[in-house]
């Protein structure tokens, strides 16, 4: 994962998201998956992602890594 500066905070982002637009009431629905999805970009390297604006009524659960 190449990781860049966001703006002129000094924080160092992933270069690549993990979009939500297809969580929830108006996607997919199903949790586990969504658990799933997000362990996979985790492992790669993605660390942080974009809520849905289009569905502001739903917050995915966070997910937990052990």
């Amino acid at each position: 994962m190449h990781y860049r500066i966001l703006g002129g905070t000094g924080i160092e982002v992933s270069r690549l998201c993990l979009g939500s637009m297809m969580f929830g009431a108006g996607g997919n629905t199903d949790e586990a998956e969504y658990h799933r999805m997000v362990a996979t970009a985790l492992d790669a390297g993605v660390d942080y992602s974009v809520p849905n604006p289009l569905d502001a009524g739903y917050t995915p659960p966070a997910p937990r890594r052990s």
